[in-house]
């Protein structure tokens, strides 16, 4: 069982191991067709076990000021996806995400009500802090579900959509409400991005990790966009 702090450090070691291997193990070679001497037993039952595991200790941190690790692990993690099974939507990301989806209700509710009444300074602080949390969690989660959502979304246009997609594309489309309706979420979520971003000049390996999940000046909306719009 991995601690936080150990996360960071094995996650893009087993990431960047298990996405190697498995191109050359029987399952690879079983999706593309043909026979060969397998070099490996690297599997997608052990890759989505690690994913699994690493999701369920990035979700457990969610809301937690203490953990700004997540987004670096998350990034870490997007060059599994396409490798996971689909099982992976019910017993894993409909769940994160779902815990997302209440904590912006639960915000979104505080922010209507200091609206209505004279809030103190003290309330509409903790609601910024609680929103730029919210902010970075979604921030780090939602490159994993888009990449999930592309590496499926043929079978799922063959062969109907399961209606746990549907359940966690309501879940999205709450967010993303969220933050097109909230002021103050969009303006965490744009100071969470530029955060991020300042990393790459100072940590090329951070750079390299996140290159596919970089941060999007809206949750879905791909970063080499933004980039261009701000320079």
């Amino acid at each position: 069982q991995l601690m936080p702090h150990e996360l960071t450090v094995i996650t893009p070691l087993l990431a960047s191991y298990l996405s190697h291997w498995w191109e050359q193990s029987e399952d690879a070679v079983y999706i593309r067709g043909g026979s060969i001497n397998f070099p490996t037993k690297v599997s997608s039952s052990m890759v989505e076990s690690v994913v699994k595991h690493s999701l369920k200790v990035i979700g457990s941190r969610f809301g937690s000021q203490q953990a700004n690790w997540i987004c670096k692990a998350c990034a870490d993690l997007v060059v599994l996806m396409p490798l996971a099974s689909m099982a992976l939507l019910d017993t894993t990301f409909i769940p994160i995400v779902g815990k997302l989806s209440v904590t912006k209700r639960y915000l979104a509710n505080i922010e209507l009500h200091l609206q209505r009444q004279r809030s103190t300074t003290e309330q509409e602080a903790k609601l910024i802090r609680d929103y730029a949390i919210l902010a970075r969690d979604v921030h780090a989660l939602f490159p994993l579900v888009s990449a999930f959502i592309d590496a499926h979304k043929d079978m799922w246009q063959r062969g109907g959509i399961p209606e746990d997609l549907v359940t966690l594309f309501l879940h999205l489309s709450e967010i993303l409400h969220c933050w097109c309706s909230s002021l103050i979420f969009r303006r965490e979520f744009q100071i969470c991005s530029a955060t991020i971003d300042s990393r790459y000049s100072v940590m090329p390996s951070y750079a390299a990790s996140a290159a596919s999940a970089s941060s999007p000046q809206s949750p879905m909306t791909p970063a080499s966009a933004r980039r261009g719009s701000m320079s």
